[in-house]
């Protein structure tokens, strides 16, 4: 889905991070905080103390879903804190006509009792 529009670079360790970014420079990093060899939060931490990194925007992509870990990864510096698993918003359901108006005639007959109690007038014309 985003191969299509974007360069990706999947890195499976914090410590790979760095020595890509020797040779890309991203537009945006998603991290996660449970990675082999370096959590996310030491990753973000070294981006952030290099000037040639610390303007590159990082948002965590992670399991952890508590608010103290979504706390800490932006005082450190992340712009944004996604939990996952994810899933995307629902499909648009087709569009459908609202039910049709029912004169009160056509109605259930305890309802049609309620108009009539009340003296209600349907008006087809909405008016």
């Amino acid at each position: 889905m985003l191969k299509n529009r974007y360069d990706i670079f999947p890195i499976p360790s914090g410590n790979k991070l760095f020595e890509i970014l020797e040779k890309v420079a991203p537009d945006l990093i998603l991290l996660d905080i449970e990675m082999p060899g370096m959590s996310g939060y030491e990753a973000i931490e070294k981006l952030k103390a290099e000037k040639e990194t610390r303007d590159i925007p990082v948002i965590f992509l992670t399991a952890r879903n508590d608010p103290g870990s979504e706390l800490e990864g932006l005082n450190m510096g992340a712009v944004d804190y996604i939990y996952k698993p994810f899933s995307p918003p629902p499909a648009p359901q087709a569009h459908r006509e609202p039910p049709a108006y029912q004169e009160p005639a056509d109605c259930p007959e305890g309802l049609q009792r309620q108009f009539a109690a009340n003296g209600a007038q349907a008006d087809p014309a909405g008016g």
